[in-house]
């Protein structure tokens, strides 16, 4: 017999390799050799998947066929009809899966209940990823739930990290932090950041600008002189152009410079009814 089944990876390129030959002869004569080969090569690919699907705990299992299925996680949780929230607890070793969500599992994968509902070790696998965290950002205890007031410009996770004295973890309900005022760690599931509000700067200063560029600007999240500053003027020009002729007749050249420069002066501050000119 020509060929037999594929037992190895050097068989399984060698059977491709031929079977692309012949395909590209488009010879009829072909056709049944041609036909053998997908058939064996097929049996090997869902054989080799079988066995690395067998590997895998149902959460890793679960998070290879979502990949395979080149869905996101929120359309997944809508074709089986669940939550988001449940889908990604789930995935996150927060929640164990139901009987229920294992039979829309199964249905959907068109797989065996078996592989959804095969026992791992919930807890022991997710304080195991807590304790990776841990390693990477320092020593600091069990961090369950965060909320922590965001200092402008600064990462919250790392700003805490970086300050871990001024931290007292422990498990009680809430702790209080002599950093942060108003900042309290509750020890529930999982990270929640409050942001402060960042205030508009009045881009009207620019000369050029009035307050219809200014909105047109606000709502392309150009919202500070930093921003604009940094902001290039092709993507300034396709801003304008995009809204209207009215509004394509406008030279944004030195926009940007003068941006920069009321930065500086710290321009944020200057409530001025008369539009100030400055000087590019």
């Amino acid at each position: 017999m020509k060929y037999k089944k594929i037992n190895t990876l050097d068989q399984y390129n060698k059977y491709c390799n031929i079977h692309e030959e012949l395909f590209l002869l488009d010879n009829e004569k072909k056709q049944d050799e041609i036909d053998l080969l997908e058939i064996l090569i097929e049996e090997y690919d869902n054989r080799i998947k079988k066995e690395t699907y067998q590997k895998l705990n149902p959460v890793e299992l679960l998070k290879s066929l979502i990949i395979d299925s080149s869905l996101n996680q929120a359309a997944v949780a809508k074709k089986i009809k669940i939550s988001s929230q449940l889908l990604s607890d789930i995935l996150n070793y927060r929640r164990n899966i139901s009987k229920e969500v294992v039979e829309k599992l199964s249905k959907f994968f068109a797989m065996s209940e078996e592989a959804f509902s095969r026992k791992y070790d919930i807890q022991k696998i997710y304080y195991g990823i807590l304790r990776e965290k841990k390693s990477t950002y320092g020593s600091i205890g069990v961090i369950k739930e965060i909320e922590v007031i965001k200092p402008i410009g600064s990462d919250p996770l790392r700003t805490m990290m970086d300050n871990k004295e001024h931290l007292n973890i422990s498990q009680s309900d809430k702790i209080k932090t002599d950093k942060y005022n108003s900042a309290y760690i509750n020890t529930k599931k999982k990270l929640v950041v409050k942001q402060l509000t960042i205030k508009n700067d009045n881009l009207k200063i620019i000369e050029g600008i009035g307050p219809k560029i200014e909105s047109l600007l606000y709502a392309e999240k150009i919202t500070t002189f930093k921003k604009l500053s940094k902001t290039k003027l092709i993507t300034i020009k396709a801003i304008l152009e995009k809204s209207g002729l009215h509004y394509k007749i406008h030279d944004p050249t030195t926009w940007p410079k003068q941006a920069a420069i009321a930065a500086k002066r710290d321009c944020t501050k200057s409530q001025n009814k008369t539009k100030p000119k400055i000087k590019s």
